[in-house]
């Protein structure tokens, strides 16, 4: 029986031999997180700290490595902050997206989750409808739950194509033309009274009205005549304006970017 007890115990000091090395190398991994956590820790670089403070903190690591690494875990997650993304279309809709920070996505971000990240300053961009947002926020250490709204915003009015008629200006073109008629009517208008009151005192009546006041007679029917075009061309052109104006008010059809522009006033 004594030839199998010296093949057993050979045995099993060969797999404490093996043993041995692997326990080494645990400890020196052990060993180099413990220091890598301060230091990261130091430099800011919480996420990464977070993740060597794990790795010490583990049960095969000392206990005299470890003890530490499990309260500096809880500081690191007290001083980590974290960024909560809201994204926006043109309506005002919350919509669902994929966010990049830092040029990295970020998987979930737009569902309400809180993304922790490093103090200091992070990129957020998302694309929505086509068109790209992006913010840059800057974090304070333990800032928690940092709100960051990106909103796509109301998309603007087609630009005048340049074959359509400038409806604005001809209104208002012609209402000037249609406003000056009317005075220059009104002008005449006044002209042609004055001399009709002057010839009522010098001709009682058409008949007996001096041979010398014909000229009179007849500059007052000309003033007569252009006040009366005046007026009328005047009242018809400032109407015309004003159609012109309504026309160029009404809204636009069809939607933009896929969106319903709705009632587009370009005065």
């Amino acid at each position: 029986m004594r030839p199998p007890v010296i093949v057993l115990g050979a045995l099993l000091m060969s797999a404490e031999a093996q043993a041995q090395p692997a326990d080494d190398a645990a400890k020196e991994a052990c060993a180099a997180a413990f220091e890598h956590v301060q230091e990261l820790r130091s430099s800011g670089h919480l996420l990464d700290a977070r993740a060597e403070a794990s790795r010490c903190a583990a049960e095969s690591c000392p206990a005299i490595l470890a003890e530490p690494c499990l309260g500096w875990l809880d500081e690191i997650d007290r001083e980590t902050p974290s960024l909560v993304v809201v994204v926006r279309d043109a309506e005002g809709r919350d919509v669902g997206a994929q966010v990049f920070i830092d040029g990295a996505p970020v998987a979930g971000a737009t569902a309400g989750k809180p993304v922790p990240l490093d103090p200091g300053q992070h990129v957020v961009r998302v694309t929505v409808d086509s068109v790209e947002l992006q913010e840059t926020v800057v974090l304070r250490a333990g800032e928690k739950l940092r709100r960051v709204t990106l909103e796509a915003t109301a998309p603007t009015a087609a630009a005048a194509d340049p074959d359509d008629p400038d409806l604005t200006l001809g209104g208002w073109v012609t209402m000037g033309i249609g406003g000056a008629a009317l005075v220059l009517g009104a002008i005449t208008g006044g002209l042609a009274l004055a001399k009709k009151s002057a010839l009522d005192d010098a001709c009682p009546t058409p008949v007996s009205c001096p041979a010398d006041r014909q000229g009179d007679i007849d500059s007052m029917t000309r003033l007569a005549h252009a006040s009366t075009a005046g007026l009328v061309i005047g009242a018809v052109a400032v109407g015309l304006g004003t159609v012109l104006l309504l026309l160029d008010a009404e809204p636009d059809d069809g939607p933009v970017g896929g969106l319903d522009r709705g009632l587009v006033w370009r005065f």
